[in-house]
């Protein structure tokens, strides 16, 4: 019911790719630093189409240029000068030769993802978070609300046996899955963050936009989502890969919705280490603002004036408050801590 509302949620967090860098997962910007293209190669094409438009190679550019090539029809107009400039680079002679290439070159792009994404320094993490956890669990009385697209399991990480959270500040960990009796695997259930809130359980709520590295749908039954333990690519991942372009369906649907719906009850969301480039993140925060007088954006990131211009030239409205700092830098725990849990601190006393 997206109209229900949930005692005590005051803040929430969304977080980036900036937020997993503390930890050793490459930025956006870098995470094709040192990937092979290929010479001459379709890949090479969207890399160097890239380069003429951002001055850099640009993963979702990248991307959304292979994933055209791949949707692209042979009858649509602009099919016969696509593949007539392709030929002047490669050596493809059929349409159909130049989508296989795309798909291949996409392929190997995501491959690349789940690797670099699935290798981080965990020793790092609760010390990085801890601060921010705590002034949510003080804000949202134990429960600490987090989205993110990140793929890592850098979170999830910190409740195996071996994690180093504190379990008086995250005892619980719900993210939208739900041991199924019999089946060995956890299944998709999103009702589960629902029942959690309205219970009041403590703990951290993990709401994946753009979907994680071990998250499947099952090989017979495609309406079924489970969480496996290895994390390699599959034709079956659930995720939404890097792509200008993205149109969300189950549980991602799920997801924004669960997303849009805190947003109208919430005072504040704290951002850290997101370029807000997704124009889906963007509509929702603008259009909860717009609804909710009362939420305040915080934008924790070094690049804050790069990533309001580039708000403004998409005509985004959301009304930011910028702190120029880095996520797990000593300045932005003492934002945190000096600013934020100070200022909550005062009120409650109050």
């Amino acid at each position: 019911m997206i109209d229900e509302k949930f005692d005590g949620i005051k803040t929430l967090v969304l977080t980036g790719a900036g937020a997993s860098v503390p930890f050793g997962i490459p930025a956006m910007a870098h995470f094709l630093d040192g990937f092979p293209v290929g010479t001459p190669s379709i890949l090479q094409i969207a890399a160097s189409r890239s380069q003429s438009l951002h001055q850099a190679i640009d993963i979702e550019e990248v991307m959304f240029f292979l994933l055209s090539i791949q949707q692209m029809q042979e009858n649509d107009l602009i099919a016969f000068p696509f593949l007539a400039d392709v030929r002047q680079h490669i050596n493809v002679t059929t349409f159909e030769q130049a989508k296989k290439e795309a798909t291949e070159a996409a392929n190997r792009l995501k491959e690349h993802i789940h690797i670099k994404c699935s290798s981080f320094h965990p020793e790092k993490v609760w010390e990085v978070y801890e601060q921010l956890f705590q002034y949510c669990n003080l804000r949202n009385s134990g429960r600490v609300l987090v989205f993110t697209t990140n793929y890592d399991a850098t979170l999830e990480d910190l409740f195996l046996p071996d994690g180093q959270r504190k379990e008086d500040v995250l005892p619980n960990f719900i993210d939208g899955f739900r041991r199924t009796e019999g089946a060995g695997f956890d299944t998709w259930a999103p009702h589960e963050f629902d029942q959690n809130l309205r219970d009041g359980t403590k703990g951290l709520y993990l709401f994946k936009l753009h979907g994680s590295l071990g998250w499947r749908r099952h090989h017979r039954r495609q309406d079924i989502i489970m969480k496996a333990v290895v994390e390699e690519r599959s034709e079956f991942s659930v995720m939404i890969y890097p792509t200008k372009v993205k149109e969300p369906e189950s549980p991602f649907d799920e997801l924004y919705t669960k997303f849009s719906q805190l947003l109208q009850q919430a005072t504040e969301l704290i951002i850290v280490g997101c370029s807000l480039r997704d124009a889906s993140l963007r509509d929702k925060i603008q259009a909860a603002q717009q609804k909710n007088h009362n939420l305040k954006i915080r934008l924790c990131d070094p690049n804050v004036e790069t990533i309001s211009s580039s708000l403004d030239q998409e005509d985004c409205n959301i009304k930011l408050s910028e702190y120029k700092v880095s996520f797990g830098s000593d300045d932005f725990t003492k934002l945190i801590v000096s600013k934020f849990t100070k200022s909550a601190k005062a009120k409650i006393e109050l």
